[in-house]
């Protein structure tokens, strides 16, 4: 009498203030037991009842996963996340009709190694010891776009002063870069070759090549190099002089 609400306390934490003496605690796992103890409040706060403690009952049925989210974090991984069902003890992710991942006891799981600028697509199930749920809703996804590979280059040497590059085409490159001695030379180039002119004779030169897309910029390609050719000797000079009516 005279008790306008009641305090509901689940192992030391309030959880509920209610103004009925009756109290449902929901969203539990079967497996563990809770404890309970009850206060009074009406000007002040009584002390905690003694406590009683249950153990929710193993469930009939389970239900299916809802919400699930996929997201691609990179070129290789997507992230899955769902919402919790209440009596699973885990989950399992599908790819298709192939099981990826069992046993998940939490509700974000990291699809990896994938495949770049790819599309996937999953279902998520839910466990526990009545079995396993039907398949939640298909929730797809597809991986970033990767940088460009990078490409095969040969150097070869032309003449005394010029080294033409040629590299084979790189699937998804709009352009390649030219670097010599970590220095870009050439940029923006649109094709796949490059003539390096102005050089010195007979001297080794090495270059490298990266193809270029709207992610980024390939790794650097082996290294390509060539020496230049001799130089031709200067010409001589020449002066004349006749000798006789006959004889210059």
């Amino acid at each position: 009498n005279g008790v306008s609400e009641y305090g509901v306390y689940r192992d030391g934490h309030r959880v509920a203030t209610v103004t009925d003496p009756t109290y449902i605690d929901e969203h539990l796992s079967y497996k563990k037991e809770y404890c309970y103890a009850v206060t009074t409040i009406s000007s002040y706060e009584s002390g905690l009842s003694e406590e009683v403690c249950a153990t929710p009952l193993v469930p009939t049925t389970i239900s299916v996963p809802t919400n699930l989210v996929a997201v691609a974090t990179s070129t290789s991984t997507i992230d899955l996340q769902w919402d919790k069902v209440n009596e699973a003890d885990n989950y399992k992710v599908y790819q298709g009709s192939n099981l990826i991942a069992d046993e998940i006891t939490g509700t974000i799981y990291t699809v990896e190694n994938l495949d770049a600028e790819t599309n996937y697509c999953f279902v998520v199930t839910a466990v526990n010891i009545v079995g396993e749920s039907e398949d939640s809703e298909s929730a797809c996804a597809t991986t970033f776009k990767d940088r460009p590979a990078a490409p095969i280059v040969t150097a070869t040497a032309d003449n005394e002063s010029e080294i033409t590059l040629t590299w084979e085409s790189v699937d998804g490159a709009l352009s390649y870069n030219v670097y010599q001695d970590e220095e870009v030379i050439a940029s923006e180039i649109t094709n796949t070759t490059y003539t390096i002119t102005n050089l010195d004779p007979e001297t080794n030169y090495c270059f490298i090549v990266t193809a270029v897309n709207e992610i980024g910029e390939s790794e650097n390609s082996e290294s390509a190099c060539a020496t230049t050719l001799k130089a031709k000797p200067a010409p001589p000079v020449v002066t004349a002089t006749a000798d006789s009516e006959s004889a210059i």
